[in-house]
């Protein structure tokens, strides 16, 4: 079979097992049963946080001699990939995949009764062209309630979006709505330009 490229969550097992069986072999947990130790027992939270900025030294030691912990150089990119047409009843869609990041991005368009009304501090206006950027926590491993937008995708949404708005015809050329939804799958780099791309 063709050999994986180790991924980040790979690699941080295997850095943190590394971590785990030094950590048990210095400062072993303490037994409850075991008459108390002659000397005091190293502090397992100072040392466990003393291996992880070794662990960070050397990472950036392996930088800096030309080779990044995937394996790659300076000049070396990861592997890019698109499909499209994946999902059937929309307008366009698109998988985007650059390393360990990836987007599904689906466009649909509309008439001009679709577009948004943005009615904020200023004049009431309307959109024609719109990006939703959503990027869920299982995206980065992680969990948090799902209570509407962050910073971050409004901060991201607006950067693709602005990337893309230069690309889009002019109303007389393309008088259609169009509405793109960008969700991040998988992020270890830029997502927002994976949307961009998408």
């Amino acid at each position: 079979p063709a050999l994986r490229t180790p991924t980040k969550h790979d690699r941080k097992l295997a850095v943190d097992a590394v971590i785990t069986k030094a950590l048990d072999e210095v400062a072993p947990e303490p037994d409850p049963d075991a008459p108390p130790p002659d000397s005091p027992a190293l502090d397992r939270g100072l040392v466990k946080s003393l291996l992880s900025e070794i662990s960070s030294e050397a990472e950036r030691d392996m930088i800096l001699a030309g080779t990044r912990v995937d394996g790659r150089g300076h000049t070396d990119i990861r592997d890019i990939s698109i499909e499209v047409g994946l999902l059937p009843r929309v307008h366009g869609s698109a998988l985007f995949t650059r390393g360990e990041t990836q987007a599904i991005v689906v466009a649909t368009l509309g008439t001009g009764n679709d577009e948004q009304i943005v009615d904020g501090l200023m004049e009431e206006y309307s959109e024609k062209f719109m990006l939703h950027y959503n990027f869920p926590a299982f995206s980065v491993g992680e969990t948090w309630p799902n209570r509407g937008p962050k910073r971050r995708e409004i901060g991201h949404g607006a950067l693709a979006c602005r990337a893309l708005k230069a690309v889009i015809p002019e109303e007389e050329n393309f008088p259609y709505t169009t509405r793109l939804i960008s969700d991040i799958l998988e992020s270890n780099g830029s997502s927002s330009m994976a949307s961009v791309c998408g």
